[in-house]
């Protein structure tokens, strides 16, 4: 059996005191071993970081400082990955215990692998997000010349493409996720569509 490809995940967050355990927990209760686990924070002042303290020795980087928004952050996080693949968790969303077994089951070194997001309401009821059913419905990743129709959340990118291409572009402070993605399908990336939902999003 072929080794495992470790899997880097980036928690970007500032005072997320009130979700981001969850979104800890979530990581590292994966069925799955060859992990890398890195959370960059902003500088919180609430009670993040006592938060992530208890689950210091499970988490392989920590770093708490000034940036310059939300782009930057990931691009820290991922200079300091060293995994084969690299997946960006926002601080309030969660992954299924199945998700990062199945981003390795479908491990392309070429490819950017991408799955679908539930949406977590207020009363904690899951619904399938209008990103994927668009996805699937096109059966191909054009909607990125109209729009981001897919998630960051679920979309796991090989480190070699992130070195070809670039991190993302820290001057676009909202759209910088979409501008890096379509840009990847410009380039004719090849998106590999999960018919599964593997992150959920609040």
């Amino acid at each position: 059996m072929s080794k495992q490809p470790e899997i880097s995940i980036i928690t970007v967050c500032k005072n997320s005191a009130g979700t981001i355990e969850e979104s800890i927990q979530s990581v590292l209760n994966q069925e799955y071993s060859n992990l890398e686990y890195i959370i960059i924070d902003g500088g919180s002042t609430d009670d993040t970081l006592s938060i992530i303290e208890k689950y210091s020795k499970e988490i392989s980087v920590v770093i708490s400082e000034k940036d310059n928004g939300i782009y930057d952050a990931m691009n820290k996080g991922i200079k300091l990955s060293t995994g084969e693949i690299i997946g960006i968790l926002n601080s309030d969303d969660q992954y299924f215990s199945h998700t990062l077994a199945t981003i390795a089951e479908n491990y392309n070194s070429n490819n950017i692998i991408v799955g679908y997001c539930l949406s977590l309401n207020e009363d904690k009821e899951q619904l399938q997000t209008i990103s994927g059913k668009r996805f699937q419905k096109k059966k191909s990743i054009d909607r990125l010349k109209d729009c981001m129709a897919i998630d960051h959340t679920a979309m796991f990118v090989p480190r070699q493409i992130y070195l070809d291409q670039g991190l993302y572009d820290i001057n676009k402070k909202i759209s910088a996720d979409y501008k890096w993605t379509a840009n990847a399908w410009k380039n004719g990336t090849t998106f590999d569509l999960i018919d599964k939902p593997i992150t959920i999003f609040s």
